[in-house]
């Protein structure tokens, strides 16, 4: 078993300065302009939480490794869980990864969790639903994470649709990765509004722990990975009762945009409110923050004029968490 640790995180905008530091590719954020959108070369912070977040890959303080990632801890897994109160099809992962190493030419696992395990969060030891049976399991070679100082993916497609009808979690299994080898995944500096611990990662002992109830940061270390998952454009639709990280989405008309798309989603509980739309190489092609909005329905139309024809991954977000579909411009 890993010792609690003691070690803090350095978060980039605080006016505290803690013991741990951020390592690799910082990822620094502008603030949004007055159009609601981000300047070209920079990632807008608003597609995690809110203008005062920064994207950071976070590495072991006088140690080695990565929070999440491989580390000299041996912990075996990271997963970030998503909301869900109804049943859905998930269709792929998407993953940024902002560092790795490939010396020996290793694998790791891409894997859907059913949140049906033990685990321990900083309120309840005996917490009941953290990461436990694997529903799917992707394995990726290492040398194919594609890594870089902007937004990339990793998109890693389920070998069949799968059907789930409670909450899920997404995540790397990193224990059997060989000498030499690392991966680490982007995240946030700070956790999403109102909802905490939805971070995990599985210790040596094959026990689960949120990131504060780890000791990361003594315990305020409550950051959000960015992943994502893709799910059917037959579910979770605005005329459906069940949501996902508190979010319906529809395409007004059709998958395959013409021109233009118009888009419907519900916001199921009020929170700040941003629309992602990046392409297969992760590429932003498209976003709006549209601030803080409450419970209700709304739309959204934007143009793919000049959009080379291909698929697109339209994300909404409420309060940080992800909500994933994917759209055909031909």
């Amino acid at each position: 078993m890993k010792k609690t640790l003691l070690a803090c995180v350095l978060i980039g905008a605080a006016s505290v300065s803690f013991g741990q530091r951020s390592v690799g590719n910082a990822r620094m954020m502008e603030p949004v302009n007055a159009d609601g959108l981000r300047a070209t070369d920079t990632i807008y912070s608003a597609v995690f939480d809110d203008e005062f977040t920064e994207l950071a890959v976070y590495g072991v303080t006088d140690a080695g490794g990565y929070i999440l990632g491989n580390n000299v801890y041996g912990d075996k897994a990271k997963a970030q869980s998503f909301l869900l109160d109804a049943p859905t099809i998930i269709e792929e992962m998407l993953f940024w990864f902002g560092e790795k190493s490939n010396v020996s030419g290793s694998t790791f696992q891409c894997r859907i969790y059913a949140m049906d395990g033990p685990g321990v969060t900083l309120s309840d030891p005996n917490y009941q639903y953290a990461p436990g049976t694997v529903l799917a399991d992707i394995a990726v070679n290492v040398a194919d994470a594609d890594t870089g100082s902007m937004l990339t993916l990793t998109a890693v497609p389920l070998d069949a649709p799968l059907w789930t009808g409670i909450e899920f979690a997404a995540g790397i299994d990193i224990s059997s990765m060989g000498a030499g080898d690392s991966i680490a995944l982007v995240s946030s500096t700070d956790g999403i509004v109102e909802i905490g611990e939805q971070c995990w990662e599985k210790w040596s002992d094959d026990d689960w722990y949120t990131l504060p109830a780890a000791g990361w940061g003594g315990g305020t270390f409550d950051v959000d990975a960015w992943i994502m998952v893709v799910i059917d454009n037959s579910t979770i639709g605005i005329d459906e009762i069940g949501s996902m990280n508190n979010m319906r989405m529809s395409f007004l008309n059709g998958n395959i945009s013409n021109g233009s798309v118009d888009l419907a989603y519900d916001v199921v509980e009020s929170g700040l409110m941003a629309l992602m739309v990046l392409d297969t190489k992760g590429q932003i092609v498209h976003e709006q923050a549209f601030g803080n909005q409450a419970a209700g329905r709304y739309t959204h139309t934007f143009s793919t004029e000049g959009w080379a024809a291909g698929q697109y991954y339209v994300t909404l977000r409420n309060n940080g968490q992800p909500l994933t579909k994917k759209m055909v411009v031909r």
